[in-house]
């Protein structure tokens, strides 16, 4: 169950810090395809319909489910076929996005750190993760996260 104020504070955090891009800012929603993911998708694209929102899971099939329910909600996004524990999948879906909501937890164990390595590797400007343990602050510290600001922990999962 999500906290109600989850998606506000995760707009917030994206939108502040997206202000500044010329291009319509675009967003990858790691776990896109799930309940958070498309309650951060909706809640994303009501308040700014301009983004350019990419909802990324393993299933085409509840990824274009879940496109459907965001366009009902809000408005278009699009939809990526990614496994977020492979480093190169990962990489190349970070590349050029202006920011990164990890949704799809909780997750423990191999590849976990992933998607924040790629989001600091493509210097991914706002990096979120609402579903991960508190342990998984400790190791996330020991990386270079120079040019990507990062939320993690945030709060969708105890």
């Amino acid at each position: 169950m999500t906290r109600p104020g989850l998606p506000a504070l995760i707009c917030t955090l994206c939108c502040t810090a997206l202000t500044l891009a010329l291009a319509p800012p675009s967003v990858l929603i790691v776990g896109g395809t799930g309940r958070i993911g498309t309650a951060v998708a909706i809640h994303l694209l009501q308040r700014r319909p301009e983004l350019r929102v990419v909802l990324a899971g393993r299933s085409a099939e509840r990824g274009a489910a879940a496109t459907a329910e965001v366009a009902a909600e809000a408005a278009d996004c699009s939809f990526l076929e990614l496994d977020y524990r492979d480093a190169t999948e990962m990489r190349k879906a970070c590349d050029g996005v202006d920011a990164v909501v990890h949704v799809a937890g909780p997750f423990v164990g191999k590849n976990k750190l992933e998607p924040l390595k790629a989001a600091i590797a493509s210097e991914t400007p706002v990096y979120v993760d609402v579903s991960d343990p508190l342990e998984y602050i400790d190791e996330a510290k020991a990386l270079d996260a120079q040019k990507t600001s990062a939320l993690l922990c945030a709060g969708a999962f105890p």
